[in-house]
């Protein structure tokens, strides 16, 4: 068991467009709102409604207090049933 006093993890989606063949390009930021360095396990959804299918991914190491500015590009599975949508896209990290 490790203790840590980094987190929570706030995020903010600045971009999101259609990039072909039904991808999505996502520009987001992440915040380390507590006081000590961490990575966030991180999952985007495509309506805020967390799915088994969702893209999850490890965020880069973070100050406390500071924020990292990523970008990705999201590309559909073909047996999702759900797209992903520019507008409703987020980013959950915890």
């Amino acid at each position: 068991l490790t203790l840590t006093d980094a987190g929570p993890f706030s995020t903010q989606v600045t971009s999101a467009s259609a990039a072909g063949d039904g991808a999505v390009a996502v520009a987001f930021s992440i915040t380390n709102d507590g006081a000590g360095e961490g990575r966030a396990d991180c999952r985007f959804t495509r309506d805020g409604v967390p799915r088994p299918d969702d893209v999850a991914f490890r965020a880069p190491a973070i100050a406390g207090g500071d924020f990292v500015s990523l970008e990705r590009e999201l590309t559909p599975e073909p047996d999702s049933p759900v797209a992903y949508v520019p507008e409703l896209i987020s980013v959950i990290c915890q």
